[in-house]
């Protein structure tokens, strides 16, 4: 059951940043194992997930995450959002706080302070079983996600 949430939320990061607009680098990040979404007493899941970008970013993400919730109705994605400087803060206040989002948009220039910090889970467990593929995706576009030799997050964008 936990690879398919992972997998779904993998597929949602993937839906949710190609629709996004353009802007710097972002990759999916995966939450830490302690901080596992749950299914609630009917079956259901709840994902959270976070992203920055303008207006028409956040309505174009919206629209993609009602038409997941419409094809996965046992999964409900719980969304935040905020522009770039404000994202951070928030992120950071969760970060603090121990509750982070399951699904955040990271910043590659962001991404060793948040891995040294034990925020960010690697993703290469998951890559190894078959849960997240990336076999058509160039080792290029990996790179910047790998930190340490381990892959923490995919350029789904520019």
């Amino acid at each position: 059951m936990q690879h398919k949430i992972w997998l779904i939320g993998a597929v949602l990061a993937v839906i949710v940043f190609v629709f996004a607009a353009c802007a710097p680098a972002a990759p999916a990040a995966a939450p830490e194992a302690a901080n596992q979404p749950a299914a609630s007493a009917d079956g259901k899941i709840e994902l959270r997930i976070a992203w920055w970008g303008s207006q028409n970013r956040h309505d174009r993400t919206i629209a993609v995450i009602e038409q997941f919730e419409q094809l996965h109705p046992n999964i409900d994605i719980v969304y935040e959002f905020a522009g770039w400087a404000d994202y951070w803060t928030l992120m950071s206040t969760q970060a603090a706080g121990g509750n982070l989002a399951d699904i955040m948009q990271q910043d590659y220039a962001r991404l060793e302070e948040w891995v040294s910090r034990g925020l960010l889970a690697p993703l290469d467990d998951f890559v190894a079983d078959g849960t997240l593929n990336f076999a058509n995706i160039s080792e290029s576009a990996l790179a910047g996600g790998r930190l340490d030799g381990k892959l923490y997050g995919v350029n789904l964008g520019t």
